[in-house]
């Protein structure tokens, strides 16, 4: 949208659009570097579904890159993020469809030691670290690498109701910050209209009260996340 398909197609030797409303279907393509386009097309057609296809070509040389390995692991990347954050979707791979049922199965991906717990619109998984803190978070399918608002608002229930239980278990009083040190949270969120500090979207500022959603930390999750090796690595 916006920007970044103009983008995309300012650094493509070829950039194709089709999309349709299910009555009509849209088709145009650009060349070099969106300099020249062909004529837009516009179809009758009889369809129930709406759909919209983008095809492009990057250009390397301008980007002064090439598709080496590094590049096509994290496009692949992206497409498991995708199939993680969107169960509900089918979503493809070199033609292969990608087998991930739910956040959950993404989760599992990346280590097999964690607690779950979800509700329509957020889905949360837990972890212990024993390199200090990290986080593997979404809002909207978009993959917020340098954190922000939706991070701490997760975080810091959960520290909160451990340090509640470790202070009456143990009579240890241990700082949120510290008990955050000893987790890996993942974490895929539907926020409203959310707003980010750039272009890039990597650090969500939405304000909590402005989430139009929610997630609370239930006495049962936290009761799977004491049982774990956090509480112990905590303790040492």
């Amino acid at each position: 949208n916006g920007e970044g398909a103009s983008l995309t197609n300012i650094f493509s030797t070829m950039f194709s659009v089709e999309t349709c409303d299910g009555k009509k279907k849209f088709k145009q393509t650009w060349t070099k570097n969106m300099l020249e386009a062909t004529t837009p097309r516009i179809i009758e057609v009889d369809d129930d579904k709406g759909s919209t296809k983008i095809t492009f070509m990057p250009d390397y040389q301008r980007l002064d890159t090439k598709l080496d390995d590094g590049n096509y692991a994290k496009i692949v990347k992206r497409v498991y993020d995708i199939a993680g954050c969107n169960p509900q979707l089918k979503i493809f791979l070199n033609g292969q469809r990608i087998q991930i049922k739910s956040f959950k199965d993404y989760v599992a991906m990346y280590t097999d030691k964690f607690e779950y717990d979800e509700n329509e619109n957020w889905q949360i998984g837990v972890a212990p670290s024993e390199d200090g803190f990290a986080h593997i978070s979404y809002v909207n399918s978009t993959e917020t690498v340098q954190g922000g608002t939706h991070i701490y608002y997760i975080w810091y229930q959960i520290a909160d109701k451990l340090r509640t239980y470790i202070k009456k278990k143990h009579k240890i009083d241990v700082k949120p910050t510290e008990i955050q040190q000893h987790m890996r949270i993942f974490i895929n969120a539907t926020i409203v209209r959310p707003r980010y500090d750039s272009q890039t979207k990597e650090n969500l500022i939405t304000e909590v009260k402005e989430y139009k959603t929610s997630w609370e930390a239930t006495d049962k999750f936290i009761a799977a996340i004491i049982k774990s090796d956090i509480i112990q690595s905590i303790l040492d």
